[in-house]
């Protein structure tokens, strides 16, 4: 869903870690891997080539959006999600597919999708581990917390999961656990 303007062989790569963790332990046609493709001179070109690939793909034309089967999210301590970061401009795109976005201070330019095409996934996931998650957790499954990117997650017509393991929901109750 997002990615590091790195070398798909660069440690930060995102690529990369799902290649060697799970891509090489399982035969998947080639043509069904539809990676961030990083190799082109700038984000902004590396996110149209995606947006084009996602577009090719599903068949759209005409602003259409893709529908996912599923979208598995991580959530950053400062709320983020996949690489929309809190008041940045890619939190606020609506048109686009794929968009460059800054990271901030963060060292590395980012491609990633937009919130109109994760909130058109039939299956949101979102993955939450370790105590310093707690408090960004409770900020978006129990406040809603609307300057966080991670709240504004919302899946139109499909289902939206939290998975946390007991340090990342610490400061949750008990119906935000069920949630959660």
């Amino acid at each position: 869903m997002d990615e590091r303007f790195v070398p798909d062989t660069d440690k930060d790569s995102n690529f990369r870690m799902i290649k060697e963790t799970l891509l090489n332990c399982v035969r998947i046609p080639s043509k069904n891997i539809h990676y961030i493709q990083t190799d082109l001179s700038d984000p902004a070109s590396a996110a149209e080539r995606y947006e084009n690939d996602i577009a090719l793909f599903f068949g759209l034309s005409g602003g259409a959006l893709p529908e996912f089967d599923l979208v598995m999210l991580g959530i950053g301590t400062d709320g983020h999600t996949a690489s929309l970061f809190p008041d940045s401009a890619a939190v606020r795109e609506k048109k686009r597919l794929a968009i460059a976005a800054s990271a901030g201070r963060k060292k590395h330019m980012r491609i990633t999708l937009t919130l109109p095409v994760l909130n058109r996934a039939r299956n949101v996931i979102f993955f939450a581990t370790g105590r310093e998650k707690a408090k960004v957790l409770r900020a978006v499954v129990k406040e809603m917390d609307s300057s966080l990117p991670a709240s504004l997650v919302s899946p139109e017509s499909g289902r939206l999961l939290f998975l946390a393991d007991s340090d990342a929901g610490l400061l949750l109750g008990e119906k935000e656990k069920k949630r959660a």
